[in-house]
């Protein structure tokens, strides 16, 4: 975990501050000695990875919870057929 934050940094471009809204995430930033800001995440468990791939494994209202370029972009790659073929792994 303790090697994550400095990954991050060697993938993007510099910045001065982290901005998240998950404790471990905080946790190793501020460990690792970057200035954290917390931020509030609003409806967390709507919005999150796990939920919207359950939606797209069980064929839920997964589009709504995306930007619409992230939604043209997973049917692009026809990343809902990866997800429920993963799910039955």
């Amino acid at each position: 975990d303790d090697l994550y934050p400095g990954h991050v940094a060697s993938l993007v471009p510099p910045f001065d501050a982290v901005y998240s809204g998950n404790p471990l995430v905080q946790r190793l930033f501020r460990e690792a000695g970057w200035e954290v800001r917390e931020i509030e995440l609003i409806k967390g468990e709507e919005y999150s990875g796990t939920e919207i791939r359950r939606r797209m494994r069980e064929g839920g209202d997964w589009e709504r919870l995306v930007p619409p370029p992230v939604a043209r972009y997973i049917k692009e790659i026809r990343g809902v057929e990866r997800v429920r073929r993963l799910g039955k792994e």
